[in-house]
C-alpha cells in the first residue's frame, strides 16, 4: 500500500527554507573566501575597519601584512580595488558624522570618588584604603575643550572629504518655474516710448551671474 506524503505546514516550511538559505549562503561565502587571493583578503579586512571611521594608518596596524602605501598602490593599479576603497572611506566618513553628534551630546561622565557617609565623613575599607563610589559628574573644562577640538577637527575633515554634504560653500542659483530653465517671452516693443526703450536697453546690457557666497 502506497504511503501518502503529508505536505509541510507553512510554519515548518518557512523554517526549512530559512535553514536551507543560511546553509547555502554559508557555503557560498566559504567558497568565495577560499578562492580569494591574499591581497583581496587584506584589502577586505582593511576596508571593514575603514567603514568604522578609523584612519588608514590605524587600520593597517590591525591587519597583518597591510601597509598604507601598499593599499594605496593597489587602488591605483585596479579600478575595482579603488572603488572598494572609496566606498569604505565614504562609509567611514559618515560614521564620523555620527561621532560628532555623540561628542556634542556628551555633557557628563561617570567618575570614581571617595565615598562618604550620610554625615559627609569619608569612608575607608578595612585595610585603610579609601572606599570608592561612582558618581555622574559634569565634564571638566579641560575635557570640554578637548571635545570641542575633536568636533572642529572632524567637521573640517568632513567638509574636505564630503564637500557636497558637509562643505561650507553655499551656491545660489536662479531658475525658472519648478526649477526649470528661465524663459524669455516675446515682447512687443512697438508701443514703448523712447524713454522705456532706453531703460530696456540698459537692462538688457546687464548680465546676471550665478552668485556664490
Amino acid at each position: 500500500m502506497a504511503r501518502t506524503l503529508t505536505p509541510l505546514r507553512p510554519a515548518r516550511s518557512r523554517v526549512v527554507n530559512a535553514v536551507t538559505n543560511a546553509v547555502t549562503n554559508a557555503v557560498t561565502n566559504a567558497v568565495a573566501n577560499a578562492v580569494k587571493t591574499p591581497q583581496q583578503k587584506i584589502m577586505d579586512a582593511v576596508c571593514e575597519l575603514l567603514k568604522d571611521g578609523v584612519s588608514l594608518q590605524e587600520a593597517c596596524t590591525k591587519v597583518q601584512g597591510a601597509k598604507p602605501s601598499t593599499v594605496l598602490y593597489w587602488g591605483r593599479e585596479s579600478e575595482i580595488v579603488a572603488a572598494q576603497y572609496a566606498s569604505a572611506r565614504e562609509d567611514g566618513y559618515l560614521h564620523l558624522a555620527d561621532k560628532i553628534q555623540s561628542l556634542a551630546a556628551e555633557t557628563h561622565s561617570f567618575i570614581q570618588v571617595h565615598a562618604r557617609d550620610k554625615d559627609g565623613l569619608l569612608l575607608y575599607e578595612k585595610d585603610g584604603t579609601p572606599k570608592l563610589t561612582t558618581e555622574l559628574a559634569p565634564l571638566s573644562p579641560d575635557v570640554i575643550a578637548s571635545k570641542r577640538l575633536q568636533v572642529e577637527t572632524l567637521k573640517w575633515q568632513l567638509s574636505k572629504m564630503l564637500p557636497k554634504m558637509y562643505g561650507d560653500k553655499t551656491v545660489t542659483e536662479i531658475s525658472g518655474v519648478n526649477g526649470g530653465p528661465i524663459t524669455i517671452a516675446a515682447l512687443n516693443l512697438r508701443g514703448l516710448s523712447d524713454v522705456e526703450l532706453t531703460q530696456m536697453q540698459q537692462l538688457m546690457s546687464k548680465t546676471v551671474d550665478v552668485i556664490e557666497v
